[in-house]
């Protein structure tokens, strides 16, 4: 049996012109949002020699409207809050993607007159329907159950109390 030796592709180096650092930062887009600190670290990153290429670029891309950090930071919002979470666990989402803060403040001012109760108690009733809260360690339990899902501490008490009434009201009938 005859051994056949892969040979290796040798990477060819290409020159970095400010239209190589454009259609890598539209690919990036392509492939998924990327808020604006974000792209300009990941094109910091892979141009570092050519630092005032690289802000010629995320300057166009601004320009462009391909960059919007109030627009992506609204549809991430969205879809987090369609999930059952919380406000606090929203806002640590969105720092994790590098928002400015200042973005962050708007929305958690947007978030906050919105009443989350609901979502609260659907929560507590969908993960306790079989169990009833009728100790004190239940009742820890669930609210700590809500608190890891971003809910303030009043909301999960105030959550957990109103399940134990209604589990209490049904109970009587």
């Amino acid at each position: 049996m005859a051994y056949t030796w892969k040979k290796k592709a040798i990477k060819k180096e290409y020159p970095v012109t400010p239209e190589r650092i454009f259609s890598y930062s539209v690919w990036l887009l392509q492939r998924a949002d990327q808020t604006l600190a974000r792209l300009t670290q990941k094109l910091n990153f892979k141009f570092n020699e050519h630092p005032e290429l690289v802000s010629d670029c995320i300057k166009k891309l601004i320009d462009m409207d391909y960059v919007n950090d109030a627009r992506y930071i609204e549809r991430i919002t969205e879809s987090l809050l369609q999930k059952k979470i919380g406000i606090n666990k929203i806002k640590q989402k969105l720092y994790e993607k590098q928002f400015p803060k200042n973005l962050i403040e708007q929305v958690s001012e947007k978030l906050n007159e919105a009443d989350y109760s609901d979502k609260a108690l659907e929560l507590v009733s969908r993960k306790f329907k079989d169990k009833p809260i009728d100790d004190f360690k239940m009742k820890v339990k669930a609210q700590q159950y809500l608190v890891a899902r971003g809910f303030s501490f009043k909301e999960a008490m105030d959550a957990v109390n109103q399940y134990m009434s209604e589990q209490q009201q049904d109970e009587d009938y």
